[in-house]
Formats: C-alpha cells, sequence, structure tokens
C-alpha cells in the first residue's frame, strides 16, 4: 500500500506542470505540505480510486487544448469501438429490458462496470480493453456524458425527456413522472395527490400541483390538463413525501396532512362530496393520526373546519 502511495505522490508531482495556481509554474507550499500528508497516510483501494480521479479531473481541467484534443482524438476510435461491441450492447440491451425510463448517469455507471467485469469481456474485447487503459474514469464520463451516451440510448429504442433522463418510445408514458422531471420544484397535489393517498378512488379529470408563489415558469403555465396552485407559505421540506405513481416511478406529492388542509380550504374549488368526505375517509385508516392532522389544520387556517368533523368521528368511536 505504502508503494502505491509512494506512486500516487510521484504522479502527483510530475503533473504540477499542469496546476493553474497564482500564473505560475512553482508548486507551492501548501501543495507541497498536502503531497507530504498525503505520502503518510495509508490509503484504501477506493480512496486512491477517488484520488486517481480527482487527480485526472484537474489535470483534464488544466491541459492545454491542443493536448487534451490529441488524447481525445487517439482514443476516441477506440472508445467507440469498445461502446459497439455485442457483448457490451447485448448487455445494456438485457438491463434495459424493463426499464421504461433510464438516466444518462446510469448508462455511464453500467458502461464503466462492465469495463471492470472480466466476467462480462471475452478475451478479445479484454484486449481492446487493455488498450484504452490510459482512458481513466473521468475521461470515459465526458465521452459518454456527451453525445456518444445519447446516440448509444438512441439506439436502444429510447427519447430524451427532459434532464439527461430518456423514455422507451415503445413504452408506457408516465405523465407525472415526466412532469416531475421537467419540473423539479412542483409538487403534485390537491386532488392529484388525495388519488394517490387511496383517499378518493375518482381518478382527477386534471392532474393538480403546488408550487412557491414566486415560482414562474411559461411553459409549465401553458401545459395542457395542468392546474398550477401557487403556495406562498409552502414548506416543501416539512410538507411534502416521495411515493410512486400509478407506473412505479417516483415523483414529490403532498404529504398525507397537507393534502387534506388543501382539499378542505373553502377558497380552493372542489367537488363537495369530495371536500365532506376526505376527513371521514381518513379517521377510518388505521394509520390516522388526528394530532398531526389538526396541527397542520392550524397552519394552514383550516383548523375549525376539520376539528369538527374529528371530534364527531371521535364521540361515535367512543
Amino acid at each position: 500500500m505504502y508503494s502505491k502511495n509512494r506512486k500516487l505522490k510521484n504522479s502527483l508531482l510530475d503533473n504540477k506542470q499542469h496546476a493553474d495556481v497564482r500564473n505560475t509554474e512553482e508548486i507551492t507550499n501548501e501543495q507541497r505540505t498536502l503531497l507530504y500528508e498525503l505520502s503518510q497516510q495509508h490509503l484504501t483501494i477506493n480512496e486512491l480510486e477517488s484520488l486517481k480521479n480527482l487527480v485526472e479531473k484537474v489535470r483534464q481541467r488544466t491541459m492545454g487544448k491542443s493536448q487534451k484534443y490529441a488524447i481525445y482524438k487517439n482514443n476516441r476510435s477506440l472508445m467507440k469501438e469498445i461502446m459497439d461491441h455485442p457483448n457490451v450492447l447485448n448487455l445494456i440491451k438485457h438491463t434495459l429490458k424493463k426499464q421504461n425510463y433510464v438516466a444518462l448517469n446510469d448508462i455511464i455507471n453500467l458502461f464503466l462496470s462492465i469495463q471492470k467485469d472480466s466476467n462480462v469481456l471475452t478475451s478479445k474485447l479484454k484486449q481492446l480493453s487493455d488498450r484504452t487503459a490510459p482512458v481513466t474514469d473521468f475521461v470515459w464520463i465526458e465521452y459518454l456524458s456527451g453525445t456518444a451516451g445519447k446516440e448509444l440510448l438512441r439506439r436502444m429504442g429510447y427519447e430524451y425527456v427532459a434532464r439527461n433522463v430518456f423514455r422507451k418510445i415503445s413504452g408506457e408514458h408516465d405523465e407525472l413522472f415526466e412532469l416531475h422531471i421537467r419540473y423539479p420544484k412542483l409538487v403534485f397535489s390537491h386532488e392529484t395527490a388525495l388519488y394517490h393517498h387511496n383517499l378518493t378512488n375518482v381518478l382527477p379529470r386534471f392532474t393538480v400541483c403546488s408550487v412557491d408563489i414566486n415560482y414562474n415558469n411559461q411553459t409549465l403555465n401553458n401545459t395542457p390538463n395542468l392546474r398550477v396552485i401557487r403556495d406562498k407559505n409552502f414548506d416543501v421540506a416539512e410538507n411534502t413525501v416521495v411515493m410512486p405513481t400509478n407506473q412505479g416511478n417516483y415523483a414529490q406529492f403532498t404529504n398525507i396532512y397537507k393534502t387534506i388542509c388543501d382539499i378542505m380550504n373553502p377558497k380552493y374549488s372542489v367537488d363537495e362530496e369530495i371536500r365532506s368526505k376526505v376527513v371521514i375517509d381518513y379517521m377510518k385508516r388505521e394509520d390516522a393520526d388526528h394530532r398531526k392532522l389538526l396541527r397542520m389544520a392550524k397552519k394552514e387556517g383550516v383548523y375549525e373546519e376539520i376539528l369538527q368533523i374529528v371530534e364527531v368521528v371521535l364521540n361515535n368511536e367512543s
């Protein structure tokens, strides 16, 4: 382990000419101190790997454009050859078989694991992979994060949604999940949240979401079949919960207490049959907690409306 640390230390020293520190090529006292402390440490394999990637990241960042392009050009054809290998493509296809949605980062991590798994690589592919040994994980990540990774997903039958998330063209589309990906600050609420909390079996005619009153996104505002509620006192940390959609993907919803209070707010227009039943139906649940509900009701200004119903239900039970 010590020899590995010494080797890594020497590698750092060899690359000091690339350091962009106060426009000088001289190593600073701070760098020298850090290198000395590093040489005295006994690092784990994972720590060594992380440190190597950090060194490579700094080296890539400070390298001249012509130097960086030369390295990239020399290895690009080899990297593409590995990506196009049938063994690699078949494994990725098999892994993605049941996934309607996939993030580009998932593909990158899967591809990096393939490179390190000798059981997956045939001898010929292993030889090809070894030829790219100078190409570190950082270089692979940069390569796959660009058009190469996106093109790979398109070849697998996926199309772009937003924020480096892709969906299978032939798969079932999840409207709520896609809205969550496109607009991470929105939270599904009111009738939409009520349905997903199993407090109604009536499928909402349109999707309802809540956002901070200062959030303004014209694309969101113009989304069809979407009702946007602007809440000036919305606390995402306290009022939300992550739950699965009908298709099993995860998105943010208002928690059950906030959802009930939103429905019970007289200022909100909702079917009166839903409003009249929501508290009663909640109180019938085994996990009902009327104290938490009433605490939320106080904050939301609907305490009296909910208290009356809670008291009636509790009196009938006693």
